[in-house]
């Protein structure tokens, strides 16, 4: 019956069972020393619709992996643009309460709650503040806006600080401007 060594066809039903109303599926089998033997290439058809179904999830859960660390990066972004613009309110409200310390107590005591409520909402969203007399001279920081001479052991330190710096998420949303000491004479600067 299976004598012809050019190839054969059976008719092979795959869902036979689940569904008997499906056309039948055509396998290719080849004869060969009278025993069927199914198509190599039927075989390796199959391997490589597996290793491509496989690459195409892999592709799509680094899809999605991708497109929340965006959706987030822009989440983040977004709150860095409006605490950098909400940066020169804080200013004001510094240049205000060091004025009207000086005046009126009420006022100064209302702009103090103001200002101490607006510096709690941003630091609860990240904001950090940086820069105080008395630290270590960092250029990724700080911007060195005056150098002064000093004694050697205040060589690189913070002498004053003009205007604080802010921070958020770990990235610099401001550097602090300050004026920082470097022993020697002025002119050697």
């Amino acid at each position: 019956m299976y004598g012809d060594e050019q190839g054969a066809r059976v008719a092979i039903t795959t869902e036979e069972r689940e569904k008997p109303d499906q056309s039948e599926e055509i396998i290719p089998v080849h004869i060969v020393g009278g025993e069927k033997q199914h198509g190599e290439e039927t075989a390796d058809q199959g391997d490589v619709y597996l290793e491509q179904l496989r690459r195409l999830q892999a592709e799509f859960v680094n899809y999605k992996r991708r497109i929340e660390q965006e959706r987030a990066d822009f989440a983040a972004q977004g709150k860095r643009q409006l605490l950098q613009a909400l940066l020169p309110v804080l200013d004001d409200f510094d240049g205000l309460l060091a004025y009207h310390g000086q005046g009126d107590r009420a006022v100064a005591s209302g702009l103090r709650q103001v200002a101490e409520k607006l510096q709690r909402v941003l630091r609860d969203s990240g904001l950090e503040r940086f820069g105080q007399a008395g630290e270590r001279f960092d250029p990724e920081l700080h911007e060195a806006v005056a150098v002064e001479p000093c004694a050697p052991e205040q060589e690189g330190v913070l002498l004053a600080v003009w205007q604080p710096g802010y921070k958020a998420d770990g990235r610099v949303l401001r550097a602090a401007k300050v004026k920082v000491g470097r022993a020697g004479r002025e002119g050697e600067m």
